[in-house]
């Protein structure tokens, strides 16, 4: 079937993303080293996939206060070092993804 006689498919329609929209970046962090800052919820999540997904990624933490579920993921994965403080801009050296 001749494909020159089909009419031409309609143009997509550009769909603005709204404000803030996340854009997904796919890295591979095994053997990297990722900065994560914060102990709530977006920390856990964060947390919990980095270490399903790379799981020779080595992390650390920084933070006053974990959730006690970070905070036990955290003891069951030795990659991962926590800092209880606040965050300091030297904390920013040697990490490969904050």
């Amino acid at each position: 079937m001749a494909t020159d006689l089909l009419p031409p498919a309609p143009a997509a329609t550009a769909v603005a993303a709204p404000a803030g929209a996340a854009v997904p970046v796919f890295l591979d962090l095994n053997q990297r080293r990722v900065l994560l800052v914060g102990g709530g919820p977006e920390a856990l999540a964060q947390l919990t996939t980095v270490l399903t997904e790379h799981p020779t990624a080595c992390v650390t933490v920084v933070a006053p206060r974990l959730l006690p579920e970070l905070a036990a993921l955290t003891q069951r994965h030795p990659q991962v070092q926590v800092l209880r403080r606040t965050f300091e801009p030297t904390d920013l050296a040697g990490h490969d993804l904050v």
